[in-house]
């Protein structure tokens, strides 16, 4: 897979199986072109198989913000748009769902600018934080409140001082940190 470093969205996973084993269709909507929609997903074991529609922006007159990338999903799957449930990280994206007339959550891929999804009818810092029964969907089968049962985390950036060696299960580099000013 030529994408094969690019990993899913903490939860995504978790997510696409409860919905697989939920039996909740799905569509993928993209601003990217379908062939690399689908390549990229292949890379995600099951992913491919789950949609019951792709859509990509070659496939229609305007990409988001405009709404037809999921009108089109919407029409693909015989759903309503008022039934439909978008989740979005880009701001684009959130004004193209609310100008279909979808329920829009937004996932800021840079958590401190929520400011700029406003519009979104809820807005989370990551689909860990994902409640589906506020939208009318199952609930995860493996929450627990206040517990969220998770593979382990694998956390880039820099190194974190004081976590010894357990912090390998949470997968944050170990070392000393010194301020270098």
């Amino acid at each position: 897979c030529r994408w094969g470093n690019i990993k899913a969205l903490p939860g995504a996973n978790r997510l696409i199986k409860h919905l697989k084993s939920s039996r909740v269709p799905a569509a993928l909507a993209s601003n990217s072109s379908r062939s690399n929609i689908e390549s990229k997903i292949s890379c995600q074991q099951g992913w491919k198989e789950y949609f019951s529609a792709i859509v990509g922006a070659d496939e229609v007159e305007s990409g988001k913000p405009s709404p037809d990338i999921f009108l089109e999903a919407a029409k693909r799957m015989n759903a309503d748009p008022s039934n439909c449930l978008v989740i979005e990280d880009s701001v684009p994206g959130v004004t193209a769902g609310k100008a279909a007339g979808m329920h829009v959550i937004a996932v800021p891929s840079v958590p401190k600018r929520t400011d700029e999804f406003s519009s979104a009818d809820e807005i989370i810092n990551s689909l860990l934080d994902l409640r589906p029964e506020k939208w009318g969907l199952p609930p995860f089968n493996d929450w627990i409140e206040g517990t969220l049962p998770i593979d382990p985390w694998f956390i880039g950036g820099p190194v974190i001082k004081g976590f010894g060696r357990g912090s390998k299960v949470l997968g944050i580099p170990t070392g000393i940190v010194e301020h270098i000013i």
